[in-house]
This record gives C-alpha cells, sequence and structure tokens, in this order.
C-alpha cells in the first residue's frame, strides 16, 4: 500500500502543479521504488527462506523502534517503560525466530541489507518481456534507485543535466534553472511502477490468486 499510496502521489501533484518539480518527485518515487523492492525481496525463495527474511526485517524494524523510543521524554508518556519492554520482547522473539532458521542477528558483524540491496535483488525477479528484450532490470533498477536518491538530497550530479544556467550579471551571479523533465519523471514512474505489479504479482502468486494483466 506504501508503493501505492507514494505513486498516487506523484500522480495527484503532477496534475495539480501541472507539470513536474525540480526535486520533490524524486522522493515519492524513489520510496515506491524502495518499498516493492523490499516486498519482493520478501517474497523470494522457498518457505524458509521467506520466514528467516521476515525475521530479519522484523528485528531490524523492532530494534530502530526502539531508538526512537529512547529520544521520547518518559515525562511526556507515562506508559513508555513498559512499551519499551514490550518492543525489547518482540525484537528478542524476531531474534530467536532467526538464529533458528540459521542467522544470529545479534551478532555485531550481522547487518541488515539496505535499500540499494533491495532493489538489486528484486532486479533479479523482474521479467525482462515487459519492456521488451533489450530493457536490463539488473542495471535499471538499481541506477534508477541511484539517481532517485540523488535528486532526493539535492546532489548536483543528478541535477545537472537538467540544469540551465543563465548570463552572468554584472556581479558575476547567473541564475540556474532546474527541472525534472516529464521524459525523465515518466521513465522512474514507469520502472517503479513495474516494480511494485510484480511485487504484487508475487504476492498473488503465493496467496493462490489470479495475476494482475
Amino acid at each position: 500500500m506504501s508503493a501505492l499510496d507514494h505513486l498516487r502521489l506523484v500522480t495527484g501533484s503532477v496534475l495539480g502543479f501541472k507539470g513536474t518539480l525540480p526535486f520533490a518527485h524524486a522522493t515519492p518515487l524513489r520510496t515506491a521504488l524502495t518499498v516493492a523492492s523490499t516486498a519482493l525481496w520478501l517474497m523470494d525463495g522457498d518457505n524458509e527462506k521467506r520466514s528467516l527474511r521476515a525475521a530479519m526485517l522484523n528485528y531490524h524494524d523492532h530494534k530502530n523502534y526502539l531508538i526512537y523510543l529512547g529520544l521520547c521524554p518518559a515525562e511526556r508518556y507515562p506508559e513508555l517503560v513498559e512499551h519499551q519492554a514490550e518492543i525489547g520482547r518482540r525484537r528478542d522473539s524476531f531474534a530467536t525466530e532467526a538464529l533458528a532458521l540459521g542467522v544470529d542477528v545479534t551478532d555485531r558483524h550481522w547487518k541488515m541489507p539496505n535499500d540499494y540491496d533491495m532493489t538489486v535483488a528484486a532486479a533479479k525477479m523482474m521479467d525482462r518481456s515487459m519492456w521488451g528484450d533489450e530493457w536490463m532490470p539488473e542495471v535499471e533498477i538499481p541506477s534508477q534507485w541511484r539517481m532517485l536518491s540523488a535528486y532526493a538530497h539535492g546532489l548536483r550530479w543528478a541535477t545537472a543535466p537538467g540544469s540551465v544556467q543563465g548570463e552572468p550579471d554584472l556581479a558575476g551571479l547567473a541564475s540556474t534553472t532546474m527541472t525534472f523533465s516529464m521524459d525523465r519523471l515518466m521513465e522512474s514512474t514507469s520502472i517503479a511502477k513495474a516494480v511494485v505489479i510484480t511485487a504484487m504479482n508475487r504476492y498473488y502468486v503465493l496467496a493462490g490468486h489470479t495475476l494482475l494483466p
């Protein structure tokens, strides 16, 4: 739902603004791509592999939630300590589950795959025929994520191709116009949508439902 929600935001904002924004569309597009890729990573492999990955992700999620709770002022939340204890117990239960499946998530050398790793894994599950034989998802999906991340963080290398610098004034200063072209938006949206549809179809297969067209 998160991926679809973010794609919907992109659509609504383009219609509302009657065009693209220089930076902002990259963030929801990257989120849609990341969430759908993570879903595919979770649903890959057999039951045991999927169970392990679910335990790993839930452990990681609860661990980060506890970090957040540690930043909350206890005087404002009288039930905070009790809630932290409950989340800690849940975190530990996922650690136990992962260990039973062969991975010690409490080991200091263990690392949860990052968002980029998820896109690399998702690319391996894509159907090349979605866009023709020349489409290479193992290249397009991770590189798209990198580009969208650079836009989301305002990095120069991503924005340079869409930048137009004006003539300098007497002080030597020149205005710069930055754009996120409609062509780039459509390409990014199409790739994110393809990963979302693939993730939904994978879920339908596991649940025994009919695939999306």
